[in-house]
């Protein structure tokens, strides 16, 4: 099939396979080893792909792919300019430095997305949306929907 490649490219590894967009992983770092040989590793997402056909005749899995693409298209300034006040407001009432990823960044809905502890499904259904625009409004959204509850919890921690 033009355009249809083998799912793992260059050492990235293909993380994902109940769905149907997925996203090839390369390993950062290793930031724990245990004594049975089990790790803990932080990745960062590479290249998103759908799968085109997966073949399970060997003992791992192997797919052809085609490369996702996205629409044409930037989002909005004031969602972009939105979305970064929003994402430094929730680290800041978890206590983190609100360092969060440039505006101009490409991408980044998914940076920000990335670098919170969100619903996977919510994830997910970003990695599948084809639209920069779509994504970031998806991230405002959701961000604006759990903000509250995170707000209540921070004065309950504080009193």
């Amino acid at each position: 099939m033009p355009g249809a490649e083998k799912a793992v490219r260059g050492g990235a590894r293909v993380f994902g396979w109940s769905r149907r967009h997925r996203c090839t992983a390369e390993i950062v770092s290793v930031t724990k080893k245990y004594d049975d040989g089990r790790m803990d590793i932080l990745t960062r997402g590479v290249e998103r792909f759908e799968v085109i056909q997966v073949n399970e005749d060997r003992s791992f899995l192997q797919a052809e792919i085609s490369v996702v693409e996205d629409e044409p298209g930037k989002p909005a300034t004031e969602m972009v300019t939105q979305a970064v006040r929003l994402h430094a407001e929730i680290a800041k009432l978890a206590g983190a430095e609100p360092s969060g990823p440039d505006e101009h960044a490409g991408n980044l809905s998914f940076l920000l997305a990335g670098s919170l502890p969100l619903d996977l499904d919510f994830k997910q259904n970003l990695l599948s949306t084809l639209s920069e625009a779509k994504r970031l409004e998806a991230v405002v959204g959701y961000l604006e929907a759990i903000l509250p509850g995170l707000r209540r919890a921070s004065k309950a921690r504080w009193n």
